[in-house]
C-alpha cells in the first residue's frame, strides 16, 4: 500500500504532522466562538483607540517561538517571531494588520496590477495582512516593558509560516463626516499581493 505515497507525499505529509499542521484545526464551532469572541473585542478596542486618538501599532509574536522575544535569532531564515505591524481594522473572518504602503498601476488592457517603479505616480494603498480570529491566541493589551503596544499572539500556521490566510492590497478612504463618529479610515480588500507584479 505506502508503494502508492510518493516521497514528495510523505516528506511533505511528515513535515507537517511535525509541525502540528495535521488535526490542529479547530471544528466550526469553535471557529465561530472565537470569530465572535475576538470580533467583539478587537472592535471594541478599535473604537476605542479611533476615539482617543491611540495610534494603530500592535506587536504580532509567533506563540511557537515566545522565547524568541525580545531578541530574536540572527541566522533563522524567515519571518521574524514577532513584529511591529498596524491594526487596521477587521474584517469578515479576522483582522487586517498595515504592512506596508504602496503605489500601484492597474493596466488598462489587462487589468492587471503593478507595484509604481521609481518615480512613477500610481495610486495609494495599504498591503495589509489577513490573519483569521482562529489564528489569534491570546491579546495583550497593555503591552510590556519593551513596547508599551497591544501584543496579539498568533499561530504561525499560513502560507511560508505566517500567521495570515492572505496578503492584500486594499483601498482606503477617511470617513470624516458621520456625526457623533470620530474619524477613520474604512479598508476595502482591491487584489491580493500574489497578483501584483
Amino acid at each position: 500500500m505506502l508503494e502508492y505515497f510518493s516521497a514528495s507525499f510523505l516528506y511533505s505529509f511528515g513535515k507537517d504532522l511535525l509541525k502540528g499542521r495535521i488535526g490542529k484545526r479547530p471544528n466550526p464551532e469553535e471557529i465561530l466562538k472565537m470569530r465572535n469572541r475576538w470580533r467583539e473585542e478587537i472592535e471594541e478596542k478599535l473604537w476605542d483607540f479611533r476615539k482617543n486618538g491611540i495610534g494603530k501599532d500592535v506587536i504580532i509574536h509567533d506563540i511557537d517561538r515566545l522565547d524568541d522575544y525580545p531578541d530574536s535569532p540572527a541566522t533563522k531564515k524567515g519571518i521574524s517571531p514577532w513584529f511591529r505591524a498596524g491594526l487596521m481594522d477587521t474584517y469578515e473572518r479576522g483582522i487586517l494588520l498595515g504592512l506596508d504602503w504602496a503605489g500601484l498601476i492597474q493596466d488598462t488592457e489587462t487589468g492587471k496590477w503593478r507595484r509604481t517603479i521609481g518615480g512613477e505616480k500610481g495610486e495609494k494603498f495599504c498591503l495589509a495582512g489577513k490573519v483569521p480570529y482562529e489564528n489569534i491566541v491570546s491579546i495583550n493589551w497593555d503591552g510590556d516593558a519593551y513596547y508599551n503596544k497591544p501584543h496579539i499572539y498568533c499561530r504561525f500556521n499560513g502560507a511560508k509560516k505566517q500567521p495570515y490566510e492572505d496578503v492584500v492590497y486594499c483601498s482606503f478612504i477617511e470617513i470624516t463626516h458621520v456625526p457623533n463618529i470620530p474619524p477613520y479610515e474604512h479598508y476595502s480588500e482591491v487584489v491580493s499581493s500574489s497578483k501584483v507584479k
